[in-house]
């Protein structure tokens, strides 16, 4: 799924469609009218609306799916989420969602260093369509994974 905002006053998109890595099943506006909330089946986005479109930001992943896939925001802004889907031993369960908690600190490396190494380390790579193939369908380096990134027995 992708999302797109268009102009009401000339029927023309704004800025470019935002992918949100599934098919995008609920969608609704935050109480002040300048981001949006959209939900794929496990993840919630929060998405800004600009002059230039939509722009992610923030994403949290949904604890679980199932039940009635509502959710309501509890204060103004549309930074915090409750859901009233998520189920555990079949009973429904509240889960909270803070779009503005950081999600980790920042990374303060070379970027194209840091994807490489992860890029061997899960023998995965990313496409130029944004998706993520198996490193062999990309290129053949046979360069093997340093023994310091090896994780032992946990």
């Amino acid at each position: 799924g992708a999302l797109s905002v268009w102009r009401s006053d000339d029927y023309t998109m704004s800025g470019k469609p935002v992918r949100l890595g599934g098919e995008v099943i609920q969608v609704r506006f935050v109480p002040g009218g300048n981001a949006l909330v959209a939900r794929t089946h496990n993840w919630m986005h929060l998405l800004a609306l600009t002059t230039n479109g939509l722009h992610v930001r923030a994403s949290r992943l949904v604890e679980a799916s199932g039940g009635s896939d509502s959710f309501f925001f509890p204060e103004r802004s549309g930074e915090v989420v409750i859901m009233a889907n998520a189920r555990r031993g079949g009973e429904p369960v509240s889960q909270t969602l803070y779009f503005d908690a950081r999600d980790g600190d920042p990374a303060n490396d070379d970027a194209s260093g840091m994807l490489a190494d992860w890029s061997k380390r899960l023998g995965l790579a990313i496409a130029d369509d944004g998706s993520l193939l198996p490193r062999s369908s990309i290129d053949t380096d046979s360069e093997p994974v340093p023994d310091s990134t090896i994780v032992g027995e946990l």
